[in-house]
């Protein structure tokens, strides 16, 4: 049971980071543990979140173990449920969502799905100022919005576009979220003068030209969007037109100052290439205003999507968890959410996606607070991905914050979520 403890405490849930003091990792670690101490039903969903956690680590069925707290959990669950007064506690909030999360990672939709519609009703429930409840309202939301990636949409209690911008997500016009912010992020960091560079000239080269795609984009799709593509890091576009000049050039022959950079480097080269790839093997159904650094050319509609092989994507996972999450939070946080993203999106089954989508949720938790700006930045990011690969609606207000959605939910941005 200790270890089960452990593992949910230094794990499973990141370690955290000393730059964000009040992330939602932090409260995971403290005012969730403080109350799963004293509730039987909280602690025993805890328990069963950690067991299934190292089923999923070891890519093995669930273990009896596992079984057994989850069994636990929902008949205590149960019990709490059928008192009405106690639905609105966060014991019970967290205890549903630590099923639902996990279950998912036990590639179970079907019951992960009847506890997100749990979720989606206890909102209405979580309001007020009890203790802890802001965190967990915003952990709920976190774990919708990653649903929403992961999944189809559930007829039964669909996730609108507009519901998940309006409501889990909401954000003021000025503060509107835009795809290509995770890479910024990444290339600001890396050029802080305060932070030991990471990336090389040729993996530098790649993401610049990434984001200015994607900026351009987002530019051509979005009316009246004030999206600069000149670019604002002078020594990484010095260095794109090196690596143009030099396409000989790899990262074998860079300079590396450890192990660690150098996988992190490979990652990113990798996840740079499965993005052109899912782009080169998409339609594209508008013309773009500009030519962008990235070519992609349109292909016969009958030619799958899913063009990346699975064994690809699964030494990319390998490589991810190599680096470790500590070595993520210090050196490319941003760079890791936008890896675990662009793979997850060009995954042709579901439980290769929800991977590395959950992958994502230890850094996520570690950068996150209450306002939720980084997770807006992922779900805009994975939305616009879909769109532009040709498995979403594009045009204004598709999935990028910015459409026009009236008061009684209707508009522009209402659509299900792929």
């Amino acid at each position: 049971m200790s270890t089960l403890i452990n593992h949910f405490c230094s794990f499973s849930l990141s370690p955290i980071s000393p730059t964000v003091p009040n992330s939602l990792a932090v409260h995971l670690r403290t005012a969730w543990m403080r109350h799963a101490m004293v509730d039987p039903c909280l602690f025993h969903s805890t328990l069963f979140s950690a067991s299934a956690h190292i089923d999923n680590l070891r890519d093995s069925a669930e273990s009896p173990r596992t079984t057994y707290h989850s069994m636990q959990t929902v008949r205590l669950l149960r019990q709490k449920l059928d008192d009405h007064n106690s639905r609105g506690r966060y014991e019970v909030a967290g205890a549903v969502l630590a099923l639902a999360l996990f279950n998912m990672r036990l590639d179970r939709p079907e019951i992960a799905l009847t506890h997100r519609r749990g979720l989606m009703n206890m909102l209405e429930f979580l309001k007020g100022d009890g203790t802890h409840l802001t965190e967990l309202v915003a952990l709920i939301k976190v774990m919708l919005l990653v649903f929403s990636m992961i999944i189809p949409p559930d007829r039964e209690c669909p996730l609108s576009r507009s519901y998940a911008e309006t409501y889990l997500a909401p954000y003021p016009p000025s503060l509107a979220p835009r795809p290509s912010d995770l890479l910024e992020s990444t290339l600001r960091r890396d050029t802080d003068a305060n932070i030991p560079a990471t990336l090389t000239v040729a993996t530098g080269a790649l993401i610049q030209d990434i984001f200015y795609h994607i900026a351009a984009d987002f530019h051509g799709m979005v009316h009246n969007a004030q999206v600069s593509t000149t670019p604002s890091h002078p020594h990484l576009a010095a260095s794109s037109s090196h690596a143009a000049e030099n396409p000989s050039l790899t990262i074998e022959e860079e300079p590396q100052s450890n192990t660690t950079t150098r996988d992190i480097n490979l990652c990113l080269q990798s996840a740079a290439s499965i993005f052109r790839s899912m782009l080169a093997t998409s339609q594209q159904p508008q013309p773009q205003p500009q030519q962008h650094p990235i070519s992609a050319p349109a292909t016969p509609a009958t030619q799958s999507k899913e063009s990346i092989p699975k064994a690809s994507l699964i030494r990319l996972q390998k490589l991810l968890r190599k680096v470790g999450f500590p070595s993520w939070l210090q050196h490319a946080p941003e760079a890791y959410l936008w890896i675990c993203l662009t793979a997850a999106a060009s995954a042709a089954d579901l439980t290769l996606r929800g991977g590395f989508i959950m992958m994502s949720m230890p850094v996520l938790l570690a950068l996150e607070t209450t306002e939720l700006a980084v997770t807006r930045q992922t779900w805009v990011y994975f939305m616009w991905l879909e769109q532009a690969r040709g498995v979403g609606p594009r045009g204004p207000g598709a999935g990028t914050g910015v459409g026009v959605v009236k008061a009684d939910g209707s508009g522009s941005g209402v659509s299900e979520l792929s």
